[in-house]
């Protein structure tokens, strides 16, 4: 099938397909992703899940319990991801949205060998958007959730995954790590 014949939904699931490599590719480049284990499950259009198994110093305290700013870190980052997409060179992508707002529930303490994030749209519109983010245990139970107010910004965010890897090659090379 030709170009200009291409299909409307083969074009979408392309560019799904891109947002989600180029999603994968910076919760890989992510400081936050890197020092708490963080890895992307899906991103679709509508959601975005993360998974962390928590086995880093930063994600428990002494008790085996987990840290709420752990927590926090998870959904927000899902919450992050989710309003960003495709930008028109490859390998960037634009955030046409800023966080404004972000309102945090604690539900309950866990020990859980995991957790996991996920953010979906509330609202979605051209100025404005909120996006709900719950952090679940591996039993399934919910442990934080969280609302967050987006206002739309007048020139979208752009960012390239080449000038992040570039950035980030100090990082990877210390001794440390």
């Amino acid at each position: 099938m030709s170009a200009e014949h291409a299909s409307p939904i083969g074009t979408r699931e392309s560019r799904a397909a891109e947002w989600e490599a180029l999603v994968r590719e910076l919760t890989e480049l992510d400081v936050f992703c890197r020092a708490f284990g963080i890895e992307l499950v899906l991103a679709e259009s509508e959601r975005v899940v993360l998974r962390t198994p928590g086995k880093t110093e930063l994600c428990r305290q002494s008790t085996g319990q987990w840290v709420g700013e752990t927590l926090e870190v998870l959904a927000s980052l899902a919450a992050g991801f989710l309003p960003t997409s495709p930008g028109s060179e490859p390998g960037t992508f634009v955030a046409p949205y800023g966080a404004t707002v972000r309102t945090i529930y604690h539900l309950r303490p866990s020990s859980s060998a995991s957790v996991e994030a996920e953010a979906r749209w509330v609202r979605r519109g051209r100025t404005q958007a909120v996006i709900e983010a719950t952090v679940r245990d591996a039993e399934g139970k919910e442990l934080v959730r969280t609302l967050s107010q987006h206002v739309a910004i007048p020139e979208p965010l752009a960012f390239s995954l080449a000038d992040l890897r570039q950035a980030h090659e100090p990082i990877a090379r210390e001794p440390n790590q």
